[in-house]
């Protein structure tokens, strides 16, 4: 079937991102396939887009309102996306120069969670730091430019145009993030202490990003988690749940080691459901399993979409929801009853002891980005962010973090809401999968077709809607906050 322009654009940008992130290209192309399709996200094609939104309702609302959100979020890169394409080139070709090697930019920071010895692991990252600091003024160009557009659209400011668009309430997203932070902040700082005074052997005033980077990639657990039963793990999990990863041609994995792939693992769904790909540069350890099980989860979740939906409801939507399905999957990586049955681990409780301890700390730093980035983006000052971004990580998470890194470490359209609505409504969902079908719920064929039947809705759902699919009322914080202060077990 012909695809519509719009929807040939959007499979034109994955095919992009595929192409680039997997090490095909080394340069990336995107503002050339903008050029060509400018008229979609015009000005007067957004408001156009809102008019047909003011005077829809139902599912045909849903549809205007998604593409609505997309094609503002597009109008407001317009004249960036030049820019945009200059930093990921940089990106893919820099070198870090470090003991007499040329380390790729974007490999140096698996270089550095590698580097058992401290003192050469600060000088590698001072290295990485020294590259940051180049990037960051053109960080700073590019969001003064999105600006300066969020106000041609008519909106106060980029977080007002997000929460607009997107149709959150922007003071019970900062609600949550901060009870959030309320909730975990004893045991994190239990956790962070434990962990510099057994494992960095430095006092905890002391501990760097760097410092965390080598503690969050788990050398000590690497045995249980062998390279060669990657794809094997994945094919008995889905086996178990009923689905049959080869009879899906359309689910493509993409494990060739290119040089300059991306060494984070991710999904590009270039036609939903006809071409998704699944990428991993597997690089050893937990995290290639935990990566690769995340980006399987929004493979499964487009290449089963419904073929006949709306382009709307297959690529466009609330992404806190594809996010739910990636992490449901990634949360078995670090489930005691799957690494028995699923990769023979007799005991697992100090490896899952290692990960609620990241995992408090992976849910602190998004709540802390909701904060930092509803703020900065509500001031639209990239010359503040610095300082804001120093102040608000270090007071939330315990260790500084450079300033260079603010404009670096900014995700596009809040996405840091979707994750954190995701997270939330993961441990909902996982909570009643077990209690419908048991701790193995994974193991269950029932439970992979109940997956399937969600799986199938594509991104057709509101919050709301998929909340009603789920069984549920409203999002509520209980799962989340008790996976967190309970042990794992």
């Amino acid at each position: 079937m012909a695809l519509s322009r719009t929807e040939q654009f959007l499979s034109d940008l994955n095919r992009e991102g595929y192409l680039v992130g997997s090490g095909q290209r080394i340069e990336s192309h995107t503002a050339a396939i903008l050029g060509r399709y400018r008229d979609l996200y015009s000005l007067a094609a957004v408001k156009e887009a809102q008019f047909s939104l003011d005077g829809s309702n139902g599912d045909e609302r849903r549809r205007h309102l998604f593409l609505f959100q997309e094609m503002a979020q597009h109008f407001v890169n317009s004249e960036t996306q030049e820019l945009a394409d200059q930093i990921e080139t940089s990106m893919l070709q820099s070198k870090v120069s470090f003991d007499g090697e040329e380390i790729p930019y974007r490999m140096a920071s698996l270089r550095l969670a590698r580097t058992d010895d401290r003192a050469a692991r600060l000088r590698l990252g001072e290295k990485i730091q020294a590259t940051n600091r180049e990037l960051a003024p053109r960080f700073a160009e590019k969001w003064r430019k999105n600006y300066r557009l969020v106000r041609d659209l008519g909106y106060a400011n980029y977080t007002a145009m997000q929460a607009q668009t997107k149709e959150f309430d922007l003071d019970r997203v900062r609600d949550i993030a901060r009870r959030l932070l309320d909730a975990t902040e004893a045991e994190y700082r239990r956790g962070l202490e434990r962990a510099a005074r057994e494992r960095l052997k430095v006092p905890v005033a002391e501990v760097t990003r760097h410092d965390l980077a080598y503690l969050f990639r788990g050398a000590e657990h690497d045995a249980l988690f062998p390279t060669n039963r990657l794809m094997e793990a994945l094919r008995l999990t889905l086996d178990g749940m009923g689905i049959d990863l080869a009879a899906l041609p359309n689910v493509i994995v993409d494990t060739e080691p290119r040089a300059t792939k991306s060494p984070r693992a991710f999904c590009s769904p270039v036609r939903v459901p006809d071409e998704v790909y699944l990428v991993i540069k597997p690089n050893g350890g937990h995290h290639d399993f935990e990566a690769f099980f995340h980006e399987a989860g929004h493979a499964l979740h487009f290449g089963l979409t419904d073929a006949t939906l709306p382009f709307e409801f297959k690529f466009l939507g609330d992404y806190s929801i594809t996010e739910t399905h990636a992490f449901l999957m990634e949360h078995l990586v670090k489930d005691a009853a799957w690494l028995r049955a699923r990769l023979d681990v007799g005991a697992p409780e100090a490896f899952l002891d290692f990960c609620r301890f990241i995992e408090i700390y992976m849910v602190r730093r998004y709540a802390t980005k909701i904060l930092y980035e509803t703020r900065l983006h509500a001031e639209m000052d990239p010359g503040s962010a610095g300082v804001l971004y120093r102040e608000m990580f270090r007071a939330n998470l315990q260790v500084e973090h450079p300033p260079e890194n603010a404009l670096i470490d900014l995700d596009e359209g809040l996405y840091a809401v979707s994750y954190l609505n995701a997270w939330i409504l993961e441990a909902m969902l996982r909570s009643r999968l077990r209690d419908r079908f048991g701790r193995q719920w994974f193991a269950r064929r029932e439970a992979g077709s109940h997956l399937r039947s969600l799986w199938t809705r594509g991104q057709s759902d509101d919050l709301a809607g998929f909340l009603a699919a789920c069984g549920e009322m409203e999002l509520r914080l209980e799962p989340l906050v008790s996976l967190l202060l309970t042990p794992w077990r």
